[in-house]
């Protein structure tokens, strides 16, 4: 097996020392978008990758930490949004349909109690 040149390993170690920048967390669900921590927290990830790519270490890792926290606040925003939409669908579905069956049932009894 060849040996990697001083160099290269130097920069080999440099990379796998650097803070991930959290950038697909808040970009890939579109959703998280919409809420302000999700958009900073995409603002981070970018300030992030242009530390890591300038070689600044400890900026990156403070940003990176900023926007994972970021991420998990927007994304528990999320889940707490759904909930509280599938929960109003789902009561407002038997509420509704209880008003319609008492309109139906009005108008049939309407119907038959009516002289022909």
């Amino acid at each position: 097996m060849e040996q990697i040149p001083q160099p290269y390993k130097q920069a080999l170690l440099e990379a796998r020392k650097m803070p991930r920048d959290y950038f697909l967390g808040p970009s890939a669900p579109s959703l998280l978008q919409l809420l302000l921590p999700g958009l900073a927290a995409l603002v981070f990830s970018v300030k992030s990758r242009d530390c890591k790519v300038v070689g600044d270490p400890e900026r990156a890792a403070d940003h990176s930490k900023t926007a994972r926290c970021l991420n998990i606040v927007a994304l528990t925003l999320v889940i707490l949004i759904s909930a509280a939409l599938i929960l109003l669908v789902a009561t407002s579905k038997d509420f509704l349909f209880k008003k319609v069956q008492e309109v139906l049932t009005e108008i049939h009894d309407s119907n038959f109690n009516e002289p022909h």
